[in-house]
């Protein structure tokens, strides 16, 4: 068989062929050339191209030049200095700072576990093609992060210097419990790096007793419970050491890092039944299909519309919650239909996730943990937030619409394609300022009782999801045709079609795009200070207010805020790029 690009496949070979081209595909690609043979291929190598290279070298020289000698010698940074936390966290309560610190802590597990995960897979794509494993060099990583890390230890070079040492430490620790929580989700080893790696799970306590020895006030019994928990979860993932369950791992943590601030009320138990899906999902999955999966199916379908019905009657009717019944039960009785013809897939999933969320929501009204509203946070810790949230949210919504649009279903069509050309018709600050109006109308029962954070994320993931969707159907259209006559031919269903063929390389291919979006969306969040939201632009205005620094420059703080923009937006940049590579987007 010979596909569209040419290559042929046996159907001894199994498409090994393939399978090892695509492994070799992710190594990274570095020039051979030494320093001085790159610069004259590249820079020197034609007249004009030298003539270029020197006027605008020695422009760069001279513009360098100038700011260098206006950031260490001409700036006065003292209003960015006695005013770094204000920066960081904006009026967020002083004394409940211990909360942001443990939200770091484990935002960097998070991270570590994300990272372990991803390695995880390359590791079985590996192994299924034969080949080795091919992991992204030094050079690569440095290549991504070096802004955002520089970023961080300007902030904390002008902010705390090197005379307080414990703001250092905790980037120390934050370090130190990324690297332990990928080191959980590495294979098990023989020797003494075997018996460090088993013992890697411990290190939350480590990290407790630390902070417990450079904070004295803290309560010891609830620092040492979050520890213990930590301990539990990383024992858990070094033990099963399954890909899925890192990812569960992975998204519980992230979930609880931001409950950590905005408590177990409201929808707290929604975010952590999503995060705990991908495990759940995988061991319903090995079950066989035989009979008693077919009733297993039935009691699931029965088990999430009796959920959707209680958790209605129990939380109180309102419009939201009224098309939230509506929705499940029809979303219930399909997958009671199907079970009932021999498809119990979708039933026992939708148990699966009924069982999740009954044990959630009781779990969140049982550690009744108060949150910190949202009209208290503030800084740059607010637009990483906010943007995080809307990529979060607009993502799915976004693929939804684009499907949706391309529907065969002419009302589905039209109501995505009306929605999409509205809101992309639309400038962002006229949907923020409008918001204060028509979303707390449409969304709070009774009265305006949300927050103009929470409405300005609403704002933004719609806003968001427009643009998505339209990305991500150019990629749809960019599938060849071909590729979804194969999956017919091979006899699978439209969803499956959509699912394992057309949309991997759809995403595949809008990458750059997609990214693209997602910068400017967190570029985005600094208009929050036009609606009174104190952002991390709109911390200036606060700052220059101040009696000790009305006399100072505007240029110090803008200099430092654009600089944390870009440091962030770099990063996100280059790690696409990277994406790119190991994906080879350009073929």
């Amino acid at each position: 068989m010979t596909n569209e690009v040419g290559y042929t496949v046996s159907a001894a070979d199994g498409g090994g062929s393939i399978m090892h081209g695509l492994a070799e595909s992710n190594a990274p690609r570095h020039s051979d050339q030494t320093p001085q043979e790159w610069v004259r291929s590249n820079l020197f190598n034609t007249w004009y191209n030298s003539i270029i290279t020197v006027v605008f070298g020695a422009l760069a020289l001279v513009l360098g030049f100038l700011f260098l000698r206006f950031v260490f010698v001409n700036a006065r940074w003292e209003p960015v200095s006695d005013n770094l936390e204000l920066f960081m966290v904006g009026r967020f309560p002083r004394e409940d700072r211990t909360r942001m610190i443990v939200q770091l802590l484990m935002l960097s597990g998070t991270i570590g576990l994300f990272v372990g995960w991803l390695r995880q897979r390359a590791q079985a794509e590996a192994e299924l093609s034969g080949t080795d494993l091919q992991l992204a060099g030094g050079r690569d990583l440095i290549g991504s992060y070096w802004a955002f890390v520089v970023f961080i230890v300007v902030a904390l070079g002008i902010g705390a210097g090197f005379g307080s040492w414990r703001p250092w430490l905790l980037l120390a620790g934050c370090l130190f419990t990324a690297g332990a929580s990928f080191a959980v989700t590495l294979r098990p080893r023989r020797g003494g790096t075997g018996i460090a790696l088993a013992l890697t799970p411990l290190t939350p306590l480590l990290v407790a007793a630390g902070v417990l020895s450079t904070i004295s006030d803290l309560d010891n019994a609830s620092a040492y419970l979050i520890a213990g928990g930590a301990v539990a979860l990383l024992a858990a993932v070094q033990y099963l050491h399954r890909a899925s369950f890192t990812l569960s791992a992975a998204a519980l943590a992230g979930v609880l890092s931001f409950q950590v601030l905005s408590g177990t009320e409201q929808l707290a138990w929604v975010f952590v039944t999503v995060a705990l899906l991908p495990a759940a999902f995988d061991l319903v999955g090995r079950r066989d299909d035989g009979d008693a999966s077919a009733t297993s199916g039935v009691i699931g379908a029965v088990m999430f519309g009796a959920g959707v019905v209680l958790y209605v009657a129990l939380a109180g009717l309102t419009s939201i919650r009224a098309g939230v019944l509506a929705a499940g039960l029809v979303v219930a009785v399909f997958a009671l239909v199907a079970a009932l013809s021999g498809r119990p897939g979708n039933g026992r999933r939708l148990g699966t996730v009924a069982g999740l969320g009954l044990v959630t929501w009781q779990l969140g009204r049982w550690v009744d943990l108060d949150g910190i509203d949202w009209k208290d946070w503030g800084g740059l810790h607010l637009n990483l937030v906010v943007a995080a949230a809307s990529i979060s949210l607009a993502f799915p919504i976004g693929l939804l619409l684009a499907l949706g649009r391309r529907s065969s279903l002419p009302v589905m069509r039209w109501l995505c394609t009306a929605y999409i050309e509205l809101i992309r018709g639309v400038p962002l600050i006229s949907l923020l300022l409008m918001a204060q109006l028509f979303v707390g109308f449409f969304l709070s029962s009774g009265s305006n009782n949300l927050t103009l954070t929470t409405k300005s994320l609403f704002v933004i993931t719609m806003f968001s999801s427009a643009y998505i969707a339209e990305i991500v159907r150019g990629g749809l259209q960019a599938v060849p045709r071909g590729q979804v006559e194969a999956g017919q031919a091979m006899g699978l269903s439209p969803s499956k079609i959509t699912r394992l063929i057309v949309l991997p390389q759809a995403l595949r291919a809008v990458i750059p795009s997609m990214v693209g979006q997602f910068i400017s969306l967190f570029k985005d969040t600094s208009l929050l200070t036009i609606i009174g939201v104190l952002e991390f632009l709109g911390v200036r205005e606060i700052v220059h207010s101040q009696p000790d620094f009305r006399g100072f420059g505007l240029v110090e703080t803008l200099v430092f805020v654009a600089f944390g923009f870009w440091a962030i937006s770099f990063t996100m940049s280059r790690e696409s790029q990277r994406l790119e590579r190991r994906l080879d987007v350009s073929n």
